[in-house]
C-alpha cells in the first residue's frame, strides 16, 4: 500500500473542491511552495508544527498545523479564497481522498494574518488550521 501525506491529501482534497477551483485552477494549489513562476491566484500548503501522541489502543494520533497561504492580485479574490478554503476544512472529518492511509479525526481553523507580499507582488492571507489524524506507521 502506497504512503499517504496529510499535505498531498489536502492538495488532492482542495483542488476537488467547486467553490475554490472556481477562484484558482487546479494547478495552482501547491504542497510546500508555491514555484517562482506561478500565475495568480495560488495556494500553498505546508505544515509548520506537529506532535505525535498514542491513544488508549496505542495508535499514533498526530496533531499538524497546517498552514494554507492564499495569493491573488486583488485583495477581493484573496478573501474569496480564504473563506472557500475555510468552508472545505473547518469541521471536516473524515478521508481527504478514497483509498487513503490517513483518516482526519478533526481538523478546524487556528490563526488567520492578511497582508501584501512585495516579493510577489499578490495579495496574501495565510491560515493555519490543526488537523488531528491517524499516523501512519
Amino acid at each position: 500500500m502506497p504512503i499517504s501525506l496529510l499535505e498531498v491529501d489536502l492538495k488532492e482534497f482542495l483542488a476537488a473542491q467547486g467553490a475554490i477551483t472556481a477562484l484558482v485552477p487546479q494547478s495552482q494549489i501547491y504542497p510546500a511552495f508555491i514555484r517562482s513562476d506561478a500565475s495568480w491566484p495560488a495556494i500553498s500548503i505546508c505544515t509548520v508544527g506537529r506532535t505525535i501522541e498514542r491513544s488508549l489502543d496505542n495508535k499514533r494520533i498526530q496533531s499538524k498545523r497546517i498552514q494554507i497561504d492564499c495569493f491573488a492580485v486583488t485583495y477581493q479574490t484573496c478573501k474569496q479564497l480564504e473563506v472557500a478554503v475555510l468552508n472545505a476544512l473547518d469541521g471536516f472529518e473524515g478521508l481527504l481522498q478514497a483509498g487513503s492511509a490517513i483518516r482526519v479525526i478533526s481538523c478546524y481553523a487556528d490563526l488567520l494574518v492578511d497582508n501584501w507580499d512585495e516579493n510577489a507582488s499578490a495579495f496574501r492571507v495565510m491560515q493555519t488550521f490543526i488537523v488531528d489524524h491517524t499516523a501512519v506507521v
